[in-house]
C-alpha cells in the first residue's frame, strides 16, 4: 500500500510499534512561509496519523494539536509522543516549546505542555522522557510534569538533572545510562544525574556511543572534523570494575542543607555514588562541581592519592581507602549549614563510619595513633547540633567519614 501527503510526511516523524505506523503529515509555518515566497501556497490541514501498518487504512487522526516535528513511541505505555528535537545543528524550524503524548490505541490526549523550553532528542525510558542538558532534563511520561528523584543528602524531592560539558551530538539512550559527547566521550547515570567521563578519545559529531548488551560502541564519526583528539578510530568497550569512573552531580540543592546520609572521601578526584545511594564528596575539591558541604581540615592534615587497584576491601569501597589524610589535625563537617556557612541547629543524632586504609608498606602495629569522635567512644549515637568533628592526634590517616542521620 502506499499514501501520498497533502503537505510532507516528516523523516523524524514516523515511528511503528503494535501493527500500527504513526506519522505526521505537516509542513512547518518557516516552510510554507518559503513556499509563499516562491508563489506556492499549499492548502490542507496538518494531520496526525495511525495507520494499520499491514493495509495503511487510518485506525486513527488527530487535527486539532499537530505541531511537532519528531515522534516517539513507547511500547511499554503504549503511548505516543508529539513534540520537536531542536538543537544547535538542525534547521531552525524544529519544535522546542510542547510536548503532547497520546494514548496509541485511539489517540486520546493524555496530556498536552506548551511553553516548556527543552532540547535535543526527546528519549522515552520508562516512566521518563530525557532531553539533552539543559534547563529541563526530563519530564514524567504519564503527567508532563518535572522528573523528581530525592536529593541522596538531603532526602529532599528534588528535579532531576543532569550537565554535560561542550558537545555537539545528541544523547544516546541505555537501560541505565545516557551517553553523549561532554568535551570527550560522556555518560549520565539515570537513577542519580552522576555525569562520568571517558577521556582520550572524541566521541562523533552525531549519535555514535551506543551501548548494547554490555558493549558500548563508539564507531568513528570524525573524518571531517577538525577537533584536535588523540584518537580517531572506531573503538568498543566492556566494563572492567578495577577501573576508577568518577563523576559530578549537579542535582539542585537549597541553600538551607541538612544532612540525611553523605560521605566524604579525602583526596578523591571526584565524586560517587555507592549501591546503598550515598553520594561520595571529594575533598578537596578538584573534579568538578559538588553540593556546598562546608568540611574544615586543619593545617596538620595533607592530602594523598592512590590508584584502588592498590588496595583490597575489607568493608568499605576500595575506592575509598585509595586516598585520604595523612597527619595529625581535626576535621569539621557542617551537618547543617545555611548558603555554605556552618549554622547552629537542634541537637541530631547520627552513625558516624570512619574509613581507614594503610597507603604505605607497613606491618601491622606499625603505625598506631588515636581517634577523638565528639565525646564519644562509640560511633553510633553521635549527638551533634550542626557540626560533627573527628580528631587525629600521631601518625595519623583517614580515607573517609560516612554521616547518617538516625
Amino acid at each position: 500500500w502506499s499514501r501520498e501527503a497533502q503537505y510532507n510526511f516528516r523523516h523524524n516523524a514516523i515511528v511503528a510499534g503494535k501493527d500500527t505506523l504513526f506519522c505526521l503529515d505537516t509542513m512547518t509555518d518557516l516552510k510554507q512561509k518559503y513556499l509563499k515566497n516562491k508563489g506556492i501556497v499549499l492548502s490542507g490541514t496538518p494531520t496526525l496519523y495511525a495507520l494499520d501498518v499491514r493495509t495503511g487504512e487510518v485506525k486513527w487522526k488527530e487535527t486539532r494539536t499537530v505541531f511537532g516535528t519528531w515522534l516517539g513511541y513507547s511500547a511499554e505505555r503504549d503511548l505516543l509522543m508529539q513534540s520537536g528535537r531542536a538543537s544547535r545543528d538542525t534547521v531552525k524550524d524544529e519544535a522546542s516549546n510542547r510536548i503532547t503524548t497520546y494514548r496509541a490505541g485511539n489517540g486520546e490526549i493524555l496530556w498536552d505542555k506548551q511553553g516548556i523550553k527543552y532540547s535535543g532528542s526527546p528519549i522515552l525510558h520508562r516512566d521518563a522522557i530525557y532531553f539533552d542538558s539543559g534547563a529541563l532534563n526530563a519530564i514524567d511520561l504519564n503527567t508532563g510534569n518535572p522528573l523528581r528523584i530525592k536529593h541522596p543528602i538531603t532526602g529532599d524531592p528534588v528535579q532531576w538533572k543532569y550537565q554535560r560539558q561542550y558537545g555537539c551530538n545528541s544523547p544516546f539512550g541505555g537501560e541505565h545510562i545516557l551517553t553523549f559527547r561532554s568535551g570527550g566521550a560522556g555518560f549520565c547515570d539515570l537513577r542519580t544525574g552522576d555525569v562520568g567521563n571517558l577521556g582520550g578519545f572524541k566521541s562523533g559529531c552525531t549519535t555514535n556511543l551506543i551501548a548494547a548488551d554490555g558493549v558500548l560502541n563508539a564507531p568513528d564519526y570524525t573524518r571531517t572534523c577538525n577537533c584536535n583528539y588523540q584518537n580517531q578510530t572506531s573503538l568498543a568497550f566492556v566494563t572492567m570494575a578495577e577501573a576508577e569512573t568518577w563523576t559530578t552531580t549537579v542535582l539542585p540543592i537549597g541553600k538551607h542543607i541538612e544532612i540525611q546520609r553523605c560521605g566524604f572521601n579525602f583526596g578523591a578526584p571526584g565524586d560517587r555514588t555507592t549501591d546503598d545511594r550515598t553520594l561520595w564528596l571529594e575533598y578537596p575539591n578538584v573534579g568538578g562541581w559538588s553540593p556546598p558541604i562546608p568540611v574544615t581540615i586543619s593545617k596538620g592534615l595533607t592530602p594523598y592519592r592512590h590508584h584502588g587497584t592498590r588496595y583490597r576491601s575489607s568493608g568499605g569501597p576500595t575506592w575509598v581507602g585509595a586516598s585520604g589524610l595523612h597527619g595529625s589535625g581535626t576535621i569539621s563537617i557542617a551537618t547543617v549549614s545555611i548558603d555554605g556557612r556552618p549554622s547552629e541547629a537542634q541537637p541530631a543524632t547520627y552513625t558516624v563510619s570512619l574509613y581507614f586504609a594503610e597507603p604505605e608498606v607497613r606491618k601491622s602495629g606499625q603505625r598506631t595513633f588515636d581517634v577523638h569522635l565528639q565525646v564519644k567512644k562509640t560511633f553510633k549515637g553521635i549527638h551533634a547540633s550542626g557540626m560533627i568533628e573527628v580528631k587525629l592526634t600521631g601518625d595519623a590517616v583517614i580515607s573517609g567519614i560516612k554521616i547518617v542521620r538516625e
